[in-house]
């Protein structure tokens, strides 16, 4: 399925298309699916957007839900107690263990970028892995992380825990001023997961939202905010023209280029910049 976009339309086409069996899984710029259209970006040109299926493999039948609740019967009455409710407290707590296991997952998609040589050495900022192809995975970070540096200069820390890894003999994909995005890749044999990607079109204002990256001096640091605006226009005097998202989640420099998720671990956003309050 396609859909096509005319020049200086800033929207992706406005209903997601559907088919039998399968869940959409966005619009690409490329049949290959390695160039996602997102966070609802413009079109300088006319295009071709190509929609991703997803086999719809995941419902679980009758007898699933029979046998998860037969097997995990103990836990479940633990939960409920002799009243058959759950307290404040309990509520509480599983909204914490939630929360805790979703940054938990997220967290081993988002990585840190350092440049190590090269004319811009000592900087870098953070990414999020969001493609894998065979035994190659895709980083998605800032243009102003990657501007001036090329693949060489690149060692990305990926974080699992208490353990991380690095990596180098990185590849420079594609980078863009306008929307401050490029894309850098890699190749291991490792098994790394893949940040899972939001619908930008149900962002809305007061959703809660997480910022996942590695700030100047620290690594592998979240913070918790809503979001302040879901979208609106931003631009600069060098390039920068794009639709963001304005949330309260803290970020510093370090944190160009990490995720912005939601409460369900999908990504909604990549965190660019912000705006001091004095």
């Amino acid at each position: 399925f396609t859909q096509e976009v005319n020049a200086f339309e800033y929207f992706l086409p406005s209903e997601d298309p559907t088919k039998e069996g399968f869940i959409f899984g966005g619009w690409y710029l490329d049949k290959e699916y390695k160039y996602p259209m997102g966070f609802n970006s413009g079109a300088a040109t006319n295009l071709t957007l190509y929609a991703k299926w997803i086999k719809n493999d995941t419902d679980l039948s009758s007898e699933d839900l029979e046998t998860w609740f037969t097997e995990n019967i103990d836990f479940i009455k633990s939960l409920l107690g002799n009243t058959g409710s759950l307290t404040a407290k309990e509520i509480i707590s599983l909204v914490n263990q939630a929360q805790i296991e979703l940054i938990k997952q997220a967290n081993k998609s988002v990585v840190m970028i350092d440049i190590v040589s090269g004319s811009e050495e000592g900087s870098g900022g953070s990414g999020v892995i969001y493609r894998k192809e065979g035994n190659t995975y895709y980083v998605l970070t800032n243009e102003h992380v990657t501007y001036g540096s090329t693949g060489s200069n690149f060692k990305i820390t990926v974080f699992d825990g208490k353990n991380r890894k690095s990596y180098t003999g990185i590849t420079k994909v594609a980078e863009t001023a306008v929307k401050d995005l490029a894309i850098l890749k890699f190749t291991t044999t490792d098994d790394l997961p893949v940040i899972p990607m939001a619908d930008g079109s149900k962002i809305q204002k007061g959703d809660m939202v997480y910022a996942i990256g590695s700030p100047v001096w620290f690594e592998d640091i979240v913070t918790f905010g809503i979001v302040s605006y879901a979208k609106r226009n931003d631009w600069d005097d060098y390039q920068f023209d794009a639709d963001v998202i304005m949330h309260t989640a803290p970020i510093n420099p370090g944190n160009s280029g990490g995720a912005l998720i939601n409460i369900y671990g999908e990504l909604i956003g990549i965190n660019a910049y912000s705006y001091p309050m004095y």
